[in-house]
């Protein structure tokens, strides 16, 4: 028996194990939502968590759509991102949705993992994960399937998924967001004249930098080797996301420190900023292509160069 299917038969039939009982052997943080729209029982660690990020009323017997909505004001990104994957899964779109987002609070700022999933008869069960980086967290599996094992920002499907979801706060807030494609120039020339564990170390360095520069509101993420995005939220319209761009080139400045050598590295940039009118037209893919093209005519003039073009205003092809 699965543990969706033990689950199940405990919420659904009065005999033993108890609810309880099925429901703690999920582990951790969990919470199970009825079909009807409320919160039917939370673990001891799922409501202490729930408090701690300023979420109180996520707990038994509320109505948890209500609850969620009520925190849309001051938690923007991360309960929109639940309530679209519960939603996923109640509607059957999905049968599991699992999501990744950093939460900050009282106790400091974690990564934490939320797993949305089906179970018969119109049940939900979300169990959280706390995933924040450790000493060794390359030995996480789950942390990998989401993050560079270099830098440690988020990877490519962490990268597509806060894509996915900016497009659509777009459409709901009716503010605009960015995107910013970012690739290191001649890196390749580091890795051939210091060597890969330099060049990683580098990359490490950038990938401090840059985070130091970017809003809390941003995604920062690595998706290949000398390549990587930012995500921009709530941005009013191409020059504030050039200005963005900007303080990534700016954060470069700085030589970086590599076996007592320096090394000074710039990077191309080719940005594209949706409109919220045109937020219904796009999905994620076509956002990132569009920002890709941007690059690409970014690198035809050289190295160190920044193109922003507006999604709907883009050059003929």
């Amino acid at each position: 028996m699965t543990q969706s299917t033990a689950v199940a038969a405990g919420v659904l039939n009065d005999g033993q194990p108890s609810v309880e009982s099925l429901l703690q052997a999920w582990g951790g943080h969990v919470a199970l939502l009825s079909p009807t729209g409320q919160v039917s029982w939370v673990s001891p660690e799922w409501d202490s968590t729930m408090r701690d990020f300023g979420l109180s009323a996520l707990t038994r017997g509320n109505d948890y759509w209500h609850a969620l909505q009520s925190a849309l004001s001051t938690h923007t990104e991360r309960v929109d991102a639940l309530l679209h994957a519960i939603e996923q899964v109640r509607r059957q779109e999905q049968q599991r949705v699992a999501l990744e987002m950093a939460w900050a609070g009282t106790r400091g700022s974690r990564h934490i993992r939320v797993d949305v999933t089906a179970l018969p008869q119109g049940f939900l069960i979300l169990q959280m994960r706390d995933i924040s980086p450790g000493p060794q967290p390359s030995h996480d599996l789950v942390y990998m399937a989401y993050h560079d094992p270099v830098t440690g920002l988020p990877n490519r499907f962490s990268a597509t998924t806060a894509i996915n979801h900016s497009v659509r706060r777009c459409s709901r807030t009716q503010v605009g967001m960015g995107l910013v494609f970012c690739d290191l120039d001649d890196f390749k020339d580091v890795n051939d004249r210091f060597g890969h564990l330099a060049g990683d170390a580098v990359l490490q360095q950038i990938g401090a930098r840059w985070r130091e520069w970017t809003r809390e509101t941003d995604t920062l993420a690595r998706i290949s080797g000398d390549e990587f995005i930012l995500v921009a939220d709530g941005v009013s319209g191409a020059t504030e996301l050039a200005g963005l761009a900007h303080r990534l080139a700016a954060a470069l400045a700085q030589p970086m420190s590599v076996d007592s050598s320096t090394v000074r590295v710039t990077a191309t940039f080719g940005a594209v900023y949706l409109p919220p009118e045109r937020s219904l037209d796009v999905n994620e893919n076509e956002v990132l292509d569009a920002a890709d093209r941007a690059l690409y005519a970014a690198k035809q003039r050289g190295n160190d160069q920044l193109i922003v073009r507006t999604i709907g205003d883009e050059p003929a092809q």
